[in-house]
């Protein structure tokens, strides 16, 4: 194995003050050339990066959110603070009943956290709350616009918590608490954080990589410098395909300005650094990316189909990186997760980015997979839920709900350019959902009336919408 260690005389050295966040590594291998896979490796620091949840992403895959209770927090589109989407409370217009999400974070040094609330409630009865660690911060009722808030955090792991609350009667203004652009680790105006134990202040990052075996230990011999100063907080490494086969792992380091010393006399090497060590990677076992592969991740509905008035299966998804020898996509349904048999061959159409199939099938529960198939005979592996990417399958349950359609939900026109009619006989919630799975819009269903919907804003496409139990598919020209 190549081994490679450059020292320069007067290189910047290390103090013993070392990353306090974790280290990750992951491979990242690029369809379009042919000498990957590389390895992505990123980190965050002191005064370089923070710890923001923004809900940009249109969801909560952002940190691992504790949706709680019969009233879990939704993302919404509804006036944000900033960008597209907030996250907001969903009880609204129940009485006696609370929402609340709560979240579990690693705080890397002790600083501030921050978010931005908005509420809109029955003031003195119904109240929004936000937590750490158990112990109430701070409460808002009534009508109050965007505002941030600030509280020292230590670091260390903690909770966050946010809930609303309603007594038993009387809904007033949107019945809602909104949180949105939360910060859960910076430094103050003040450069609190900005230096090292001596008061030197950052400089820069380096880059090392190492085999696991030598348990993050920094000698001559085992750790290859990848780059000796990094101002950014996250590295590729292209060279990890040259590398013998093996299992190796990514160290960064901080470097502070003033920090010059001469080499060891003795080693003729850096003195020992303090080092954040990464996981570990096999190359040994990592197979690299292949022209055969399944298109986006797969998502499925039970709908109902407007043109032959059926109720079935939606099963829809985005397009394969690799397109240039691209033919089909084949849809496989089973009934017991085991054995799947093709019930479908899509043509794949060049620039065209989702699919989608819709199978009127008989009551049941059903297994669905698609596949990807190119001209040289290669079938891809399933593609991954995007519910859940630890399933190559999407499961739908389909009810004999289609004697009953009379006096269901009802939308028109379809397709439309400006608005959507819905009539519905219930008063609930409706959301409007684009190919990607991403809420795009919400409201609130008018009880036994027409409800319109203005879409004009919303791109040309195919969206679902949702009231209860009850799906429809519509077209934006």
């Amino acid at each position: 194995m190549k081994r490679l260690f450059t020292v320069l005389l007067g290189l910047a050295l290390f103090m013993p003050f070392a990353l306090k966040a974790e280290v990750r590594a992951e491979y990242y291998p690029d369809p379009e050339d042919p000498n990957s896979p590389y390895v992505k490796v990123y980190w965050s620091w002191g005064p370089l990066s923070s710890m923001i949840e923004d809900f940009e992403s249109g969801d909560f895959s952002s940190y691992a959110w504790d949706l709680q209770g019969s009233y879990p927090w939704e993302i919404s589109t509804n006036h944000p603070q900033e960008g597209t989407y907030c996250m907001c409370s969903s009880n609204y217009n129940v009485g006696s009943s609370t929402s609340s999400i709560e979240v579990t974070v690693n705080i890397p040094r002790d600083g501030l956290m921050s978010f931005y609330d908005y509420i809109s409630s029955e003031s003195s009865w119904d109240y929004g709350y936000f937590y750490i660690d158990g112990v109430q911060q701070y409460s808002a009722t009534g009508t109050a616009t965007w505002t941030e808030h600030r509280y020292e955090i230590t670091e260390g792991e903690h909770t966050f918590k946010w809930a609303y609350t309603k007594d038993g009667s009387v809904n007033s203004g949107e019945d809602r608490y909104y949180v949105d652009n939360i910060n859960f680790s910076f430094q103050d105006d003040k450069g609190y954080g900005l230096t090292d134990p001596e008061g030197r202040a950052f400089s820069h990052f380096r880059v090392y990589r190492t085999d696991c075996y030598n348990m993050g230990e920094y000698t001559l011999e085992n750790t290859e410098v990848l780059s000796c100063e990094l101002h950014d907080t996250l590295f590729l490494d292209v060279s990890f395909a040259d590398l013998e086969p093996g299992v190796y792992k990514w160290g960064i380091g901080c470097v502070y300005a003033g920090n010059r010393q001469a080499l060891d006399s003795t080693l003729q090497e850096p003195r020992e650094s303090p080092i954040t060590w990464s996981n570990c990677l096999d190359k040994d076992m990592y197979i690299g990316p292949t022209t055969c592969e399944a298109g986006a991740p797969i998502r499925g509905e039970y709908i109902y189909n407007d043109e032959d008035d059926t109720y079935g299966a939606l099963v829809s998804w985005g397009a394969a990186k690799s397109r240039s020898n691209l033919v089909k996509y084949n849809v496989y349904r089973s009934i017991d997760g085991n054995d799947y048999t093709r019930i479908a061959q899509i043509d794949a159409v060049e620039g065209q980015d989702y699919y989608e199939y819709f199978d009127a099938s008989p009551i049941g529960t059903y297994y669905y997979q698609v596949t990807a198939l190119y001209d040289d005979d290669c079938e891809s592996d399933p593609a991954l839920s995007e519910s859940d990417p630890d399933l190559n399958y999407v499961l739908i349950n389909i009810t004999n709900v289609v004697e009953n359609s009379n006096g269901r939900m009802a939308i028109y026109p379809n397709p439309t350019h400006d608005v959507l009619i819905l009539e519905s006989p219930d008063a609930m919630e409706y959301s409007i959902i684009n190919l990607t799975g991403r809420k795009v819009k919400e409201g609130l269903v008018k009880n036994a009336s027409e409800t319109t919907i203005d879409v004009s804003d919303l791109p040309a496409g195919m969206y679902f919408i949702k009231v209860g139990n009850e799906t429809r598919k519509f077209v934006v020209k």
